[in-house]
């Protein structure tokens, strides 16, 4: 099966080390013929290579990707690859709803073209990690950060896909049904909008009363509190770099007074945003979080 071809690649690509090394495409103006991706992707060599040109923050470059390399380009960074090279390549694209890998071989004798031997053999919901993997590297990718940071994050993403193919297909699926994870997908895509539990109901031709009954039959949380944990997951994300105002960070995570954003935060972390924002990282804040 498809699915065991791209565990196996996997479970190989771990147990040989994982990556090797990092490189960072950046956004900028393309030159003609470049491949512009429309979502995040991250694409690992496991045998061959990959001649590759791309826009890092020196200015634009040429490597020749060998095995155990890693390349991340988030939305429109773009790449100019050479299809001379026989490669093999371990994708995981970040779709807005969930994760899909690939496994693709390319040959030299194929047509020129966006490796058209790839093909999809798995995909999961991008669920809270996916998407916290996804927001850790698209804001490592704008700020810069070091490789060994991006190197930290890429095998975080190798455990969490390797977890994926090991768990069954309910550890994934939201119970119990598409409605219950449909209005969930929506509530990740929209929690930074003044959304609540009627605007959600309108949206799917439902009873507030509904929404409440299926989180409370489907779910471990309720809606608020389903709701809280997304906005203050995003708030994390943004008081981390120590360079958005409190209130900034409330109005761009769906609260509508700073005041209310503060007390949430208070009680879920156990401490104020800008004291959580304050403390020594990671250790400091993992003993807040820990509280709840």
């Amino acid at each position: 099966m498809a699915d065991s071809r791209v565990l196996k690649a996997l479970e190989a690509l771990l147990e040989n080390g994982g990556i090797k090394r990092v490189f960072v495409a950046r956004r900028g103006e393309a030159p003609p013929g470049a491949w512009l991706p429309g979502h995040p992707h991250l694409e690992i060599v496991l045998h061959g290579a990959l001649p590759i040109q791309y826009l890092s923050g020196s200015g634009p470059v040429q490597r020749r990707l060998v095995r155990g390399d890693a390349f991340f380009a988030g939305t429109g960074a773009w790449n100019l690859r050479s299809f001379a090279s026989a490669r093999t390549l371990f994708c995981i694209h970040f779709l807005p709803r969930d994760m899909r890998w690939t496994l693709g071989h390319r040959s030299p004798s194929d047509p020129e073209g966006l490796d058209p031997q790839d093909q999809e053999l798995a995909g999961f919901p991008l669920g809270a990690d996916g998407q916290w993997l996804l927001n850790a590297l698209v804001s490592a990718e704008r700020e810069g950060r070091s490789p060994e940071l991006l190197l930290a994050l890429f095998h975080v993403i190798l455990r969490t896909a390797r977890e994926a193919f090991h768990g069954s297909a309910a550890a994934w699926a939201n119970p119990p049904g598409s409605i219950y994870q449909s209005i969930r997908e929506h509530m990740r895509e929209c929690c930074h909008l003044p959304i609540n539990r009627s605007s959600v109901a309108r949206s799917f031709g439902l009873s507030p009363d509904h929404i409440s009954r299926l989180f409370r039959e489907a779910g471990s949380l309720g809606f608020h509190k389903y709701l809280d944990e997304l906005r203050l997951g995003r708030a994390c994300a943004l008081l981390a770099p120590g360079k958005i105002p409190v209130a900034e960070v409330a109005r761009q995570c769906g609260f509508n007074e700073p005041g209310y954003f503060i007390k949430v935060f208070r009680r879920h972390y156990g401490t104020s945003p800008g004291r959580w924002r304050g403390a020594e990282v990671p250790e400091t804040r993992r003993r807040i979080s820990a509280r709840t």
